[in-house]
């Protein structure tokens, strides 16, 4: 599905994706506070919307127009930001586990996340005696895109 050596780009889905998960929050909260009857709350919650969620979008927006990735024989590289660039390249050898999942929502949008699983041990949080962890890296592909670039890793290892 992607060339290699090629630098390729998020799926444009994926910025109508964040607009309606934006939306449905806004939904949501905006129904908690007509229930419970707080419409200075209510005009509060339109504030920040206004001033949170529609630049949030906009970043993501042009967070999505400046990531971009190179697949290789053997490497994966994914380059990221708007004002601070950062490049991360993973070779396939050091990839312990890459994982492919789909939401609702993604799925209505045909956007799956690909997490890439090293053994770094950044990956790793401990807080109060309670571990959570978190991939080396993450993709939002279209869900074809996704389930070849998972097979193409696992073939190169």
């Amino acid at each position: 599905m992607f060339e290699t050596n090629i630098e390729n780009k998020l799926p444009l889905s994926l910025k109508w994706y964040a607009l309606v998960k934006i939306a449905l929050l806004f939904f949501i909260f905006s129904l908690i506070f007509i229930v419970f009857g707080k419409s200075i709350w209510l005009y509060a919650f339109f504030f920040l919307f206004i001033f949170l969620g529609l630049p949030l979008w906009i970043y993501l927006i042009f967070t999505l127009k400046f990531t971009s990735f190179v697949i290789t024989e053997n490497t994966i590289t994914i380059n990221s930001g708007i004002f601070f660039k950062n490049s991360k390249t993973i070779s396939f050898d050091k990839i312990q586990n890459c994982n492919a999942s789909e939401g609702i929502l993604s799925k209505m949008f045909n956007l799956s996340k690909l997490n890439i699983w090293t053994a770094s041990p950044s990956q790793i949080h401990i807080e109060r005696g309670n571990s959570s962890n978190k991939p080396e890296q993450f993709l939002w592909l279209n869900v074809k895109n996704a389930h070849w670039l998972k097979n193409f890793i696992f073939r190169r290892q």
